[in-house]
């Protein structure tokens, strides 16, 4: 056989061969390893993203509500020349949104700064009370941040740090009491206590058992009654916000009433990241003894049924049944489903 017919027989071979090889392989077998290499990483990405220490405000847009325009924080570079933030107005000039400047030298909506943390579940509010009059020191921004006139914190960062001034100890009191499940907003305007100068302030407003009260979270005195809203008229509020939505005052500043038509709903925060803790939700199940008895959650409008998804959160249950002697109670809701077993007595007549 001559050189150049076993030159070819070899060729021929290997032809074979690599198409043996390629018929046989598994179709898109680099792609598919590639594939999940791709996806393991971004399995990784995500639970590095997904972890979250509450002292960063939360990321987000604000939906103006009479117009359906979305609202944007403006870019870093433009955000320099609002060193003190900004607001946004709809068509109607009615305020729908608030960028405040944070630690980081960064503009977040002011909704952002509510971001869900809650140090202990209680069951009432003397004890957030107690711990900003005892723990909290109040210290202007200009001492604390090397001249800077106006910085919010997070109610966490305000706990590491023990010190801030009047919307830092607002912050901690209504983020801690909205993770309670009341009725908290933290109000924005003027103050003018008896002998001082008027100027601007901030607080919170608690609504409760239809009754509307203002705490005064720089106060360092011992709390022994909460003073309704009605009871002080030196606050003078323009706006107040909780975690979800931003109100307007559209009446007069020189008003006791933190309800009415006089208040416009005016902003909606819409958070970029489900992940934020106080937006999961957590399923509840309960079995009472007898069965069939009647069950309602007292602190939140949602009708109970068995596997309602609730927020992270302290609810209050009550339960009935003929014959059965009705029971209250405070459960917690945290970092995962809760399933109960709940006993009523018989009435001792019965």
């Amino acid at each position: 056989m001559s050189l150049r017919k076993k030159f070819n027989n070899v060729l021929s071979v290997l032809f074979f061969l690599t198409l043996l090889f390629f018929l046989f392989q598994p179709f898109g077998g680099k792609n598919e390893k590639a594939e999940v290499k791709e996806k393991a990483k971004e399995e990784k990405k995500t639970k590095q993203t997904l972890f979250y220490d509450f002292t960063t405000p939360k990321e987000g847009r604000v939906l103006d509500l009479s117009s359906n325009r979305i609202d944007s924080v403006v870019s870093d570079k433009i955000a320099k020349k609002y060193k003190y933030g900004y607001s946004s107005r709809t068509p109607n000039k009615d305020i729908f949104a608030v960028t405040e400047p944070s630690t980081k030298n960064k503009l977040y909506f002011v909704n952002a700064y509510l971001n869900g943390f809650t140090p202990y579940q209680v069951s009432s509010v003397w004890l957030p009370l107690e711990y900003l009059r005892t723990r909290l020191k109040y210290q202007l921004d200009e001492k604390g941040y090397k001249g800077r006139l106006e910085v919010w914190q997070t109610s966490k960062e305000s706990f590491i740090k023990l010190r801030g001034d009047c919307e830092d100890h607002a912050i901690v009191l209504a983020d801690w009491l909205i993770g309670l499940g009341y009725d908290a907003r933290i109000v924005i305007g003027e103050v003018k206590f008896p002998g001082q100068k008027r100027g601007g302030h901030a607080w919170v407003v608690l609504f409760k058992d239809s009754k509307e009260y203002i705490l005064e979270s720089t106060a360092k005195r011992k709390w022994n009654i909460l003073p309704l809203a009605s009871m002080l008229p030196y606050y003078y509020p323009r706006l107040m916000f909780n975690r979800k939505f931003l109100w307007y005052n559209k009446g007069s500043i020189y008003t006791t009433v933190y309800s009415g038509e006089r208040w416009k709903k005016s902003g909606k925060f819409l958070p970029e990241n489900s992940y934020y803790p106080d937006l999961q939700k957590h399923t509840l199940h309960i079995e009472t003894k007898p069965l069939g008895a009647k069950i309602r959650i007292l602190n939140i409008k949602a009708k109970f049924h068995q596997g309602i998804a609730l927020k992270t959160g302290k609810y209050h249950l009550e339960l009935s049944k003929k014959a059965y002697v009705k029971k209250r109670l405070w459960i917690d809701v945290n970092d995962k489903n809760v399933k109960l077993t709940i006993a009523l007595q018989k009435h001792l007549n019965e």
